[in-house]
């Protein structure tokens, strides 16, 4: 699916957000697109526990279609830090993309222990309500200056039926995929685990 994110206003509240628009000029991008804003809706807005998702997802403030250049416009919380990747890739010494023979700078490990902290409670949360986000990586980890991490992006995420613990498909960022998902083992809740420890 393809976007951009800005940051913008939402003028109704005059709050910055992060405003992510997609081109959904075909069928395929439009389900994907819709099962994104329908996940996070029954997320974020189930009573009690929609209140827990808000702590650990970003929030899902509003949606608008333009239908005269085929996107859609997602008004999410503003996370102001960035993502966990920018945070990597600011500092110095840092890996500058794939395929980089430098290695990555290390954060302090109390830093790293709250990010990590925070991601697992995300992911336990998002567990309990039998969904798996699928595209776990620094990019869709945010942060904002009070140190609150969230969890973001849930295009590729997949909610799973009854009965069942794994996902059939393959799917997720290449470059960050765990090296579980090589050998083809289903998707599935540790398989998420593993993918944070790397």
């Amino acid at each position: 699916m393809s976007s951009a994110v800005y940051r913008s206003i939402y003028y109704p509240t005059m709050t910055i957000v992060a405003e992510k628009v997609v081109v959904v000029s075909d069928a395929q991008k439009r389900i994907q697109l819709c099962r994104e804003v329908e996940l996070l809706k029954s997320l974020l807005c189930d009573g009690e526990s929609g209140a827990k998702g808000s702590e650990l997802l970003v929030q899902l403030i509003a949606v608008f279609a333009n239908p005269i250049d085929h996107t859609v416009s997602l008004c999410l919380e503003f996370m102001n830090s960035g993502s966990l990747e920018d945070i990597l890739q600011s500092r110095p010494g840092s890996v500058s993309g794939p395929g980089s023979s430098r290695s990555s700078p290390y954060l302090d490990e109390t830093v790293l222990h709250g990010i990590s902290a925070q991601v697992l409670q995300a992911l336990a949360f998002l567990h309990s309500r039998r969904v798996i986000h699928r595209d776990l990586k620094p990019g869709n980890i945010l942060i904002n200056s009070q140190g609150m991490v969230k969890i973001s992006d849930f295009g590729l995420s997949r909610a799973l039926q009854a009965g069942s613990s794994v996902a059939q498909s393959f799917i997720g960022t290449y470059q960050v995929c765990a090296v579980l998902y090589c050998f083809e083992v289903l998707f599935c809740a540790s398989t998420e685990h593993f993918t944070l420890s790397q």
